[in-house]
């Protein structure tokens, strides 16, 4: 083979290997307080890989915009267990600044790892290159759900105890500018359009309410959704046209934003974690039945909205908690 020819086979190599979609999912084991692992997941085809141990009760993943680290939330110990993506190893867990760490995200700079404090009342904003500074500012009861923006200006908390979502202007101090009260809903998830425009929010009682956070204002009324309770968490897609919001109760519903339409659910046993991969073809749906069940996680093609797998992970496990790595 000559020169050229060898050229053209690494090409072509390479083009297939490009075609071929590559996933890593991490999924939290928190059957709390046993099964206090993360399994990590790949694909296409899917397949569930090493489990390694985190803290008691994991909840939110966050990975660095590199995807070199995964931060676990680990709700029953108020700490947060580094894991090294590259090895798949954790580390030292070290402490989140607040209770009941739960809901995670991180700064589109990678500076800065956010967490709600649902039991503490708090968000916390710890330095990823030193653990040891954390800044913290007081929000609504029980925070759960987290969004920040793309531009890293402001974070949004769900307060699902007095029914109301905290604004956050992320400067050198963190400091509350707002709070906005739901009426009717139990916040609980939330999630930023990619442009920034609106945070939506996912409430236990069952509505999606739309903020526009230009002036943090919320709408006049929510999407309503064809449920009374169950809804847990919501992501949305790239291009910002569709949002996913699951319900414990056994759905993933697909809301069209430009017009609040409410496509056909999905049917998923006890949906509840959600996670929408990088090119936001695949949307992983955590099953998170309680108690001591054998609970799988589900992998919807977005394209159609049908389910491609479901796998499980092990014995008495759920899954609330699972997030794409970049």
């Amino acid at each position: 083979m000559d020169k050229r020819m060898a050229v053209a086979a690494m090409l072509a190599v390479g083009a297939l290997a490009s075609a071929r979609a590559q996933y890593t999912l991490y999924v939290g084991n928190d059957q709390c307080p046993t099964n206090n692992s993360v399994t990590r997941f790949t694909g296409k085809p899917w397949g569930a890989g090493a489990t390694v141990p985190v803290g008691h009760c994991p909840a939110g993943i966050a990975f660095s915009p590199d995807g070199a680290t995964a931060w676990v939330m680990n709700a029953g110990a108020n700490t947060i267990t580094p894991i090294a993506t590259a090895s798949f190893s954790p580390g030292a867990a070290f402490d989140a600044g607040v209770v009941a760490p739960l809901f995670a995200a991180v700064t589109p700079d990678g500076q800065w790892l956010a967490t709600t404090g649902a039991g503490s009342n708090q968000l916390a904003l710890i330095a990823t290159t030193n653990t040891a500074l954390v800044k913290t500012v007081a929000v609504g009861a029980s925070p759960t759900g987290l969004a920040l923006l793309p531009d890293g200006s402001k974070a949004y908390t769900a307060n699902v105890a007095d029914n109301t979502v905290s604004v956050v202007s992320l400067g050198t101090q963190p400091k509350l500018k707002k709070t906005l009260s739901l009426p009717g809903c139990s916040p609980y998830g939330m999630a930023a359009t990619p442009d920034g425009s609106a945070v939506y929010v996912a409430c236990i009682s069952g509505p999606l309410w739309r903020i526009r956070t230009a002036k943090d204002k919320a709408d006049a009324a929510p999407i309503a959704l064809p449920q009374t309770s169950g809804g847990a968490q919501v992501v949305i897609t790239r291009d910002g046209k569709t949002a996913f919001v699951s319900n414990t109760n056994g759905a993933v519903y697909p809301v069209t934003l430009k017009t609040g339409a409410v496509g056909a659910p999905i049917a998923i046993p006890g949906a509840y974690g959600l996670a929408l991969s990088p090119d936001g073809k695949v949307l992983a749906v955590g099953n998170g039945d309680c108690c001591w069940l054998d609970t799988p996680v589900h992998f919807i093609k977005v394209s159609t909205l049908t389910v491609e797998t479901t796998l499980g992970t092990g014995t008495n496990y759920t899954h609330r908690w699972l997030a794409f790595q970049p």
